[in-house]
């Protein structure tokens, strides 16, 4: 039986660390109000009811922009180009090329 070592190329390590980077940020942007609760309250004077119409002013968006990126990739049907699209990328047709004169 051969050994078929197969590596990963850099640019998917690169890709998963910037995932795992925009989770830890995602996780770090919904926490952040809830730390500052208190701060808020005392400091604005601001009731339990005010301090809601915050949090909700921040997850409608943040939950609609959800669904909008879902029906994105539902309707390409390919995260690739949806993920570029979100980054406001565009596909370069000479990208093909360039990596085939690169290997020689």
């Amino acid at each position: 039986m051969p050994n078929s070592r197969h590596s990963v190329p850099t640019r998917a390590w690169l890709l998963l660390l910037l995932a795992g980077v925009a989770g830890m940020l995602f996780y770090v942007d919904r926490q952040s109000l809830s730390v500052l609760k208190t701060t808020l309250k005392a400091e604005q004077h601001w009731t339990d009811m005010q301090y809601s119409w915050l949090v909700t002013a921040f997850m409608v968006p943040y939950t609609l922009c959800y669904l909008v990126t879902g029906q994105l990739i539902d309707v390409t049907s390919n995260f690739r180009a949806a993920f570029g699209v979100s980054l406001g990328q565009r596909k370069d047709p000479d990208h093909e090329r360039q990596k085939t004169y690169d290997r020689r």
